[in-house]
């Protein structure tokens, strides 16, 4: 053979030897090819998979805004709200068919009332409510109002008729609730606050202010004492001040109650004092050093001092009103409340400043009183009946009651101290006088004993120890008629039935109240309770206004809220979604990874085989 012929033989060997691994080659690019689309999907759902990442983060910071976004307080509310709105929610489905009464009163409730407006209890339903622990937010709120009616419950009753002090409590408790409300809601619930506010004050002044007025010792005092049944008004030889006094029964314990004068009241009063002609006002007020006490007492607040005792009422009285105290000068009026039984608790008896006080200021006060008096007993003693002064005194109280004949009577006072005889004799004159300033005025005089009422209270109680006041006893006694002595009655005598009612008719002060109660107190309470109703029924339209604006914003509210609430809770499930989604295209991608990384061995091995086919054919070339 041929060199030439050996040549080509050895070449078509090589590549008969070659051929196999062409053909592996191609097999093996053909492998890579697929790997490399594999190697492409899996960098494409990576790219995917980090947009979608980045969409979730941008999505999570924008729920995170408007978290935050919230205040604290805000959240505080909503979640007390969203409670509150939660449990009336699960209340109104049993109101269809359950009625309540609260345990501690037994008050009807409305099914979906939380706190008793009678009392102040909580229901129990409400605790276990917030024990589950969804409504802690709201309990402190609630405990709120329930102390806000306990304590309403426990102050002191108002001095009012007994059909309104119902009405006077519901309206304090409007009041004490409207002062504790949230700050965003006080200023819509303001003008409830303050016509109950009012209210409240026009019901504890309803009550008839009978004003008793006279010359000096002319037995105001114990004309008060007497109708009250206890030394409640001094009757000491001191002469008072000229401060407003108004007495009256009370249920409960027995008080004074001192009110001062305002900075521009007392600057008024004492633009007068120097005004005056008279110098005796600025004398007394330096004798009694009182000038350092004014900035102690010009607008202090009212002092209540409960009293045990009659005598403890009296001490604690005079304490302020004594003319000779530096107190008093500051004092604008004092309210003494005696727990008895023995006079209507709605009538005050109101001791008046003379009109002939030479500060015009005190003479002006007691001006208005007797001008807005539901009734005026004037004092007059008997001794002085036929006195042109007593006359003048008269008619200018007269006048200052609009000249109206049925608002007056007129007592003549401490008529023990005349005789029968003589007694008729001035009275008979004293009625022609009167009948000469007003024609019918003679019916509106009586004679009374105060003392002599008051003393034989005293004795039938047992109080009766002194000497002074068992001689002044016998006094009167000596005046009352009695058949079997011309010397009167003894005291031994008074125990007897018979003795004790002729004693008490000579006295007239029965007969007083007893008058008072026909011709005055009846006509007035009916006038005065008509008045209270009509303001009642103004108030309660006035306040149905602003308390339906302020039911519709908070029911507005609650819906509100409820509505963000639940918007917030749509987002969070979003959110743990996309989270749930996220998590799981982690997971795809994890296996991806995974197969990429047999992916990546594979194809290295191919990558390797590729290399050796290569080197292969070379040689075959080089050879």
């Amino acid at each position: 053979m041929s060199k030439k012929s050996k040549s080509r033989a050895y070449k078509q060997g090589m590549k008969d030897a070659v051929k196999p691994f062409e053909d592996l080659i191609a097999q093996y690019r053909r492998d890579l090819e697929g790997t490399e689309d594999i190697l492409m999907k899996i960098r494409s759902d990576i790219y995917g998979f980090n947009r979608y990442l980045n969409a979730v983060g941008r999505e999570l910071d924008r729920y995170q805004s408007q978290v935050n976004m919230l205040s604290e307080r805000d959240k505080a509310n909503y979640s007390k709200l969203r409670t509150i709105f939660e449990y009336l929610n699960r209340m109104k489905e049993s109101a269809k068919i359950t009625s309540i009464c609260c345990r501690r009163c037994g008050k009807a409730l409305l099914a979906c009332q939380i706190v008793c407006t009678n009392c102040g209890y909580v229901v129990e339903d409400f605790h276990q409510y917030i024990e589950s622990g969804e409504g802690v937010a709201a309990e402190q709120e609630i405990t709120k109002i329930s102390a806000a009616i306990e304590k309403v419950n426990q102050s002191e009753p108002l001095h009012c008729y007994d059909e309104f002090k119902p009405i006077g409590q519901h309206m304090r408790k409007i009041s004490a609730l409207s002062t504790i409300a949230p700050e965003e809601l006080r200023t819509k619930i303001r003008e409830v606050n303050k016509l109950s506010s009012d209210l409240i004050e026009e019901i504890d002044r309803a009550h008839l202010e009978v004003a008793v007025v006279g010359t000096v010792k002319a037995g105001k005092s114990m004309l008060i004492n007497a109708l009250i049944g206890s030394e409640v008004a001094s009757v000491d030889a001191t002469p008072e001040t000229s401060v407003i006094a108004k007495y009256h029964t009370t249920e409960n314990q027995s008080f004074v109650r001192i009110s001062f004068y305002k900075t521009e009241e007392f600057n008024a009063l004492w633009k007068d004092v120097e005004s005056s002609k008279s110098s005796l006002f600025r004398k007394e007020y330096e004798r009694a050093n009182a000038l350092p006490k004014k900035h102690e007492y010009l607008d202090h607040e009212d002092i209540i001092i409960p009293c045990d005792t009659s005598e403890e009422l009296l001490k604690e009285a005079m304490r302020y009103t004594k003319s000779d105290s530096p107190e008093h000068y500051y004092v604008k009026e004092m309210e003494v409340g005696y727990c008895s039984k023995v006079f209507p608790h709605n009538v005050f008896l109101v001791d008046t400043p003379g009109l002939q006080d030479p500060v015009k200021y005190r003479s002006d006060i007691t001006r208005n009183y007797l001008k807005n008096a539901d009734f005026v007993l004037a004092c007059v003693e008997v001794s002085n009946l036929s006195d042109e002064a007593t006359i003048r005194s008269l008619q200018a109280i007269f006048r200052n009651i609009n000249a109206d004949i049925n608002k007056w009577l007129i007592l003549g006072t401490q008529r023990d101290k005349l005789t029968e005889d003589d007694l008729d004799k001035k009275c008979n004159l004293f009625e022609k006088a009167l009948d000469d300033i007003e024609k019918g005025m003679s019916g509106k005089f009586i004679t009374i004993s105060a003392a002599g009422h008051f003393l034989m209270r005293k004795h039938e109680q047992g109080k009766l120890s002194e000497k002074n006041e068992k001689d002044l006893l016998r006094g009167v006694l000596s005046r009352v008629p009695c058949e079997d002595d011309e010397d009167g009655w003894r005291i031994s005598e008074i125990s007897k039935p018979e003795v004790s009612k002729l004693v008490y008719e000579y006295c007239g002060i029965n007969s007083l109240i007893e008058r008072l109660e026909k011709d005055v107190f009846s006509q007035a309470d009916a006038r005065v309770k008509n008045q209270l109703d009509n303001l009642y029924k103004q108030v309660r339209e006035q306040m149905r206004k602003p308390l339906n604006e302020f039911l519709l914003q908070t029911r507005e509210l609650i819906e509100d809220t409820d509505k963000e609430i639940d918007e917030a809770e749509m987002q969070q499930n979003t959110f743990e979604q996309k989270q749930k989604d996220a998590e799981k295209t982690a997971k795809s991608l994890k296996d991806a990874i995974e197969t990429y990384n047999q992916q990546c061995e594979r194809t290295h091995c191919c990558e390797l085989m590729i290399k050796h086919a290569d080197l292969c054919q070379s040689l075959v070339c080089v050879r």
